[in-house]
């Protein structure tokens, strides 16, 4: 607390879980005799040296409450990048994860699937979790989770999963979308026709058929001079 010119200021640190909104501040006053006050509001009455009831008496006319705003900001998500899926075989579901941060708490955070939904489901928005069921890992984490539905029929390409919480004051995030990533299953031996066939690939195939065309000539060549030197040694030409 510092003061400056008879005005007192002072810095104030608002903790984590206060209400947002209006908040009345209480303010513990000490005078020179040790006299202790409780003050919420701030007189803004002016001295005066010819006042009847002395030089130090301050005018109540206008007393201004001793207040402030605390603010609320909406949750923050920490989405992992990329999320990439690989398209199964057979249908199968999947846990999509998202970290949500709010200092005021998470009531209610919710998924719209997409393309992901399942198919026996409505389409719209499902709840996420962070009570340890339904495919999330640890209860209370601050992960919220959903189940995917991943499917043989499911697109290759990119999509989107949008996602939306509310904090405990009811201040919600805008719906924010998430891109997912379904690729093929890999191959052990890619196709000459596919678009994932790397140039180091190819450079590795054709060094394998040189070898073997080049091994081919050589006893090619070898089985013809055995030959040449059999008609020879038994008159045959």
């Amino acid at each position: 607390m510092v003061e400056n010119s008879g005005i007192w200021t002072t810095m104030l640190i608002v903790p984590e879980g206060m209400s947002p909104g209006k908040q009345t501040l209480e303010f513990v006053t000490v005078d020179g005799l040790g006299k202790v006050g409780l003050n919420t509001v701030w007189l803004n009455g002016q001295r005066s040296t010819s006042h009847p009831y002395g030089p130090h008496f301050i005018p109540d006319d206008e007393a201004i409450p001793i207040e402030i705003t605390v603010e609320n900001s909406p949750p923050l998500f920490n989405i992992p990048s990329p999320i990439k899926y690989t398209r199964p075989e057979s249908s199968t579901t999947v846990v999509f994860e998202v970290e949500i941060l709010d200092s005021d708490g998470i009531t209610n955070a919710r998924a719209n699937l997409g393309v992901f939904a399942p198919l026996s489901a409505q389409t719209g928005w499902v709840v996420m979790n962070d009570n340890g069921i339904n495919g999330d890992a640890f209860p209370g984490d601050g992960i919220y989770s959903v189940e995917l539905s991943l499917r043989t029929s499911t697109p290759i390409g990119t999509h989107e999963i949008l996602i939306q919480a509310i904090d405990g004051f009811d201040v919600a995030t805008p719906i924010t979308p998430v891109s997912v990533i379904v690729v093929e299953e890999s191959s052990l031996v890619p196709s000459l026709d596919s678009d994932t066939l790397s140039s180091s690939v190819l450079i590795v195939i054709l060094i394998g058929f040189t070898m073997v065309a080049g091994i081919s000539v050589f006893f090619l060549m070898r089985k013809g001079k055995d030959k040449e030197y059999l008609e020879d040694r038994f008159g045959f030409e």
